[in-house]
């Protein structure tokens, strides 16, 4: 009898946790988006000067037709998954991509100190993305980052004035001029980006851009440029 109410309470347990995890994650916007995308990235952070940990998703979409194609969503971790913030860039019809910008990579990047009691707090937390510029030929990427600022994320500046006119690139065939894009899910939202060869991390967190250096056609060996900019100490509001 006792072997009976053992398994019988395993049973209990497996469907209890089976049904708090499908609550958990059964609104009605994640059944939405689970059906129409892809998880493409997926990270984790907490929030700054806090304890509540975030979750970081990039998604596909399965449609080439659904709009948008690629985005980025975070969640509040909890007895429910509450969306935060989402983005997808929109490029203005005057720089001319052939197709909207493709999410390729997203990456959590936090900063944090010792307090008095030896404990690591986090300070400063950003996302570091790249968005692809996907034509007959692929010519590029481009960066965004996300920061938390004044109890909220939003894409933030991360370089001073203009890429394209640093002395290492601007005489390039290949340097394209900065320019603004808009958040699909909050058109007021902006922020400057430019397309590169490559967008990265270094040790120090550090966002470093690749360009070409050179005017040599696409499809030979290039000369490369890294262009190193550390992620801002006090992040401020576009507004």
């Amino acid at each position: 009898m006792k072997k009976w109410i053992s398994i019988i309470l395993i049973i209990l347990l497996v469907f209890a946790g089976a049904w708090f995890f499908f609550y958990s994650i059964s609104s009605p916007y994640w059944l939405k988006v689970l059906r129409q995308y892809n998880m493409q990235t997926v990270d984790m952070g907490v929030i700054p000067l806090t304890s509540e940990r975030v979750l970081v998703v990039g998604y596909a979409a399965k449609d080439r037709a659904t709009n948008p194609n690629t985005f980025i969503a975070i969640y509040k971790l909890g007895g429910k998954l509450e969306v935060l913030y989402r983005y997808s860039p929109v490029v203005p019809k005057a720089v001319d991509f052939p197709s909207p910008l493709q999410l390729e990579q997203a990456d959590v990047v936090e900063f944090g100190y010792e307090d008095a009691s030896n404990e690591i707090k986090n300070n400063r937390l950003f996302i570091v993305s790249s968005w692809g510029e996907t034509g007959a030929d692929y010519f590029g990427t481009c960066p965004i980052v996300i920061g938390y600022v004044e109890g909220g994320f939003q894409a933030i500046p991360f370089y001073p004035g203009n890429v394209s006119d640093n002395p290492q690139i601007k005489d390039s065939s290949w340097t394209q001029k900065d320019f603004i894009v808009s958040n699909y899910f909050d058109p007021s939202e902006k922020v400057k980006t430019i397309l590169t060869q490559g967008v990265g991390l270094d040790d120090a967190g550090n966002v470093v851009l690749t360009f070409y250096g050179d005017n040599k056609p696409h499809a030979v060996e290039h000369t490369y440029v890294n262009l190193k900019f550390p992620l801002p100490f006090v992040i401020k509001s576009t507004e």
